[in-house]
């Protein structure tokens, strides 16, 4: 089975082995991306500069925003998937068992459940992202509510990709887009030590296929 080189943009990233490691990152700066990419400057979509203001997260209509952030994010994976092409979608061909999953680290609340489509996205803690060593997760890392719009700061680490997207309710239904964007390889790396440090690698998980740059579900020798 060919894997999707989107996935390949992965690189190892050492601290995990077949056994634990408590060690930190030894890089400590918040790594720094060429490639990244400012997409509009207003948190706004509809609301004039002078009018886009912080204001309190509105809960009655996050779930409604979040599930629309969502289903803009993996737009591109589900229409790859309906037509046949390699895609993210390949590690649902690798873990066709598996959920897809997020990580809500934010302040707020989100739903346990969101649906896009026939797919549906679970909610699931750190800790079931370590003990079953899932890769593949979407994070929410902020919430905040700009006038109307809720802006929602996210990781897709696995894809080394960071950023942050706006989504509003207009009378069409909801306006999704990215506020800004950016890709750094040193960055994942980084970021998934930092998820993974202590975590022992089990055979045929997410976690072993990633280490192995997904030619091998077999965890590193001890």
């Amino acid at each position: 089975m060919r894997i999707q080189t989107l996935a390949i943009v992965l690189v190892s990233f050492g601290v995990l082995t077949g056994c634990a490691t408590t060690e930190a990152p030894k890089t400590k700066p918040a790594p720094v991306s060429l490639q990244s990419v400012i997409l509009q400057a207003s948190k706004c979509l509809t609301v004039p500069e002078d009018q886009c203001v912080s204001v309190a997260v509105d809960a009655q209509h996050l779930d409604e925003a979040f599930t629309a952030m969502v289903s803009k994010q993996f737009e591109r994976v589900f229409k790859n998937q309906a037509e046949g092409k390699d895609g993210f979608a390949a590690m649902k061909l690798m873990f066709p068992k598996d959920d897809w999953v997020f990580l809500n680290r934010s302040d707020y609340p989100l739903p346990a459940k969101v649906m896009v489509g026939q797919e549906a996205f679970r909610q699931v803690s750190l800790a079931e992202i370590k003990a079953k060593g899932i890769t593949s997760f979407l994070e929410i890392t902020g919430v905040e509510q700009y006038a109307s719009s809720y802006v929602f700061t996210w990781a897709r680490g696995m894809e080394a990709r960071f950023g942050t997207a706006v989504s509003e309710k207009t009378a069409a239904g909801y306006d999704v887009r990215e506020i800004s964007q950016y890709h750094s390889s040193s960055g994942a790396r980084m970021y998934m030590s930092k998820i993974f440090a202590g975590v022992h690698c089990q055979n045929e998980t997410q976690l072993a296929y990633y280490i192995n740059y997904y030619k091998s579900g077999t965890c590193p020798a001890k």
